[in-house]
């Protein structure tokens, strides 16, 4: 898994590709706040001002539409592209050019996303209903710390349902990196499946430990960004996250 590290290049490539939706959301989220509320000089201690709160809230609402719009634009603009993404990382670790790669493989990678919902569609359809039928009980229910375990195993149920789903598709990226040839969406979502299901209790384990990994460290930086008030920290975070997309690509390889 650690090999992954050795792909500074692909690192920053997809963080600069990460940054182009983050900044259409960020800068209008900038421009909509005064200086007064971002840049006070114990911005820490206002947090817990009732006060500062109720005006860094009015100062957003009066420009929620604005906001909305840049939301949903950053949204789209990150769907975009993902294939992408996806494409250079499949070019990296084909040691090939990352920009030729992400462009040629760009056609192949978004149906391979479309093909992606059907996973996500299947885990929807096992996870909600767990979700509804605690939201139902806890109408009826008389004790609240069994209404509140339940939530908690519901959704890990769904959480556990949604990481196969992604792990699924993930397979079948897999195949378009194995693959000396050049083959299809199809073919390469038909040999992901194959391999999810017949390899499933060593896929998952090395899908989910990047996962894991990224998650402990972006709580890790983002618990000393607060404690330090260093800001350039929240920087790292892309990083991290980039990292675990070559690194559970690269640990299913090598399955």
């Amino acid at each position: 898994m650690m090999r992954a590290w050795l792909h500074p290049r692909l690192l920053g490539f997809i963080w600069a590709l990460t940054l182009v939706p983050v900044l259409i959301a960020l800068v209008p989220f900038g421009a909509s706040v005064s200086d007064e509320l971002l840049y006070q000089p114990q911005g820490a201690a206002l947090l817990h001002s009732d006060t500062y709160l109720l005006d860094l809230g009015e100062a957003l609402s009066q420009q929620s539409r604005v906001l909305t719009v840049s939301g949903v634009m950053a949204a789209l603009v990150a769907l975009l592209l993902g294939p992408a993404v996806s494409g250079a990382i499949v070019a990296g670790l084909r040691k090939e050019r990352l920009i030729a790669g992400a462009a040629r493989d760009y056609g192949r990678q978004m149906r391979l996303a479309l093909l992606g919902l059907l996973p996500l569609v299947l885990a929807v359809a096992l996870g909600a209903p767990a979700l509804v039928w605690v939201n139902k009980y806890s109408e009826s229910a008389v004790r609240e710390a069994a209404v509140d375990q339940l939530w908690i195993v519901a959704a890990l149920f769904a959480g556990l349902m949604l990481l196969c789903a992604l792990a699924w598709v993930e397979c079948a990226r897999v195949a378009t990196v194995r693959s000396e040839a050049r083959i299809g969406a199809w073919h390469a979502f038909a040999i992901g499946t194959r391999m999810f299901f017949r390899r499933f209790f060593r896929v998952m384990p090395a899908f989910a430990t990047p996962v894991l990994v990224a998650l402990l460290l972006t709580l890790l930086i983002m618990y000393f960004r607060a404690r330090t008030q260093h800001l350039w920290l929240g920087h790292v975070v892309p990083f991290v996250w980039a990292w675990a997309r070559v690194a559970r690509l690269n640990t299913l390889r090598a399955l």
